[in-house]
């Protein structure tokens, strides 16, 4: 109903000191993102926030492996999703809070009703992760100079699965082929 007071507009979960501080404090998410932040999208302090939510892929596999899911309909998997990411969410905005004011005194946050929430498994979002190094000659994509081919994409970098990443590999890929072409000249 009204906009988080949330120091930041995306956050990761899963790179903490701990998987048992994770679990504890932020549940199956993953990553966070304020999506009404992005450019062009709604600016009033006081409209409503639209946050994307994701769990991690281990958090994602244990759900979908609950007895009560296995073969169940796609709406029963996508609102057992649903419920739990936004759950967990709701439970972390404290959490959240307090650690902008590095835990000097716990803030009090009265935490807006949901207005609409929706579920999806989406299949390609966690990519299996292959070793590089016995694949492929760097990390951030793959070019084979004798057939003229660069390949990049978020599959080829630490954090595959991203919008970030898939940027910097085809920024890594682009300043390579660069490179490449003007030793040619």
């Amino acid at each position: 109903e009204k906009r988080l007071p949330l120091p930041f507009d995306v956050m990761r979960f899963d790179n903490h000191d701990t998987n048992a501080m994770m679990k504890q404090n932020f549940g199956m998410l993953g990553w966070i993102a304020r999506d009404s932040s992005k450019p062009g999208r709604q600016t009033d302090e006081s409209e409503v926030d639209c946050w994307v939510l994701q769990s991690t892929a281990d958090e994602a596999t244990r759900l979908l492996n609950r007895s009560d899911l296995k073969g169940a309909p796609l709406d029963t998997i996508r609102d057992a999703i649903k419920d739990a990411m936004v759950q967990d969410f709701l439970k972390a905005i404290p959490t959240l809070m307090n650690t902008q004011h590095q835990h000097t005194k716990a803030v009090a946050i009265e935490i807006p009703n949901v207005v609409y929430a929706a579920g999806h498994r989406w299949g390609a979002a966690f990519p299996k992760h292959i070793t590089h190094d016995c694949v492929f000659p760097t990390k951030e994509f793959h070019f084979d100079v004798r057939k003229h081919f660069i390949a990049c994409g978020d599959y080829f970098t630490p954090y595959h699965g991203s919008v970030e990443s898939a940027w910097l590999s085809g920024h890594a890929a682009a300043q390579e082929l660069l490179r490449f072409t003007s030793k040619a000249k």
